[in-house]
């Protein structure tokens, strides 16, 4: 599955970022090659997290929908999707 991320950088070209679908799943990087490195083992952390509760794994919804519903939460950063097999979440 591909999960839509939204990463903010900062000034001092730091990342960070958070996947609309999926609360509470943050992440950051020196730079946004690390952030998006960071992100992938952030979701994939936080899946297992949610099975070993006995939660359900969030479907992603495309960035666009993400966008209509509220541009404004949008802006000053880049989107990245990062792709998530998840039949490796045990």
């Amino acid at each position: 599955m591909r999960y839509p991320a939204f990463i903010e950088i900062d000034t001092d070209g730091t990342a960070s970022g958070w996947f609309p679908d999926v609360d509470g799943c943050i992440f950051a990087g020196k730079d946004f090659d690390e952030a998006c490195a960071d992100a992938a083992s952030a979701i994939r952390a936080h899946f297992e997290a949610l099975v070993e509760n006995e939660l359900k794994i969030p479907a992603p919804k495309p960035m666009q929908e993400h966008i209509i519903a509220n541009a404004a939460e949008y802006t000053g950063g880049q989107w990245a999707v990062i792709n998530v097999d998840r039949n490796q979440v045990s």
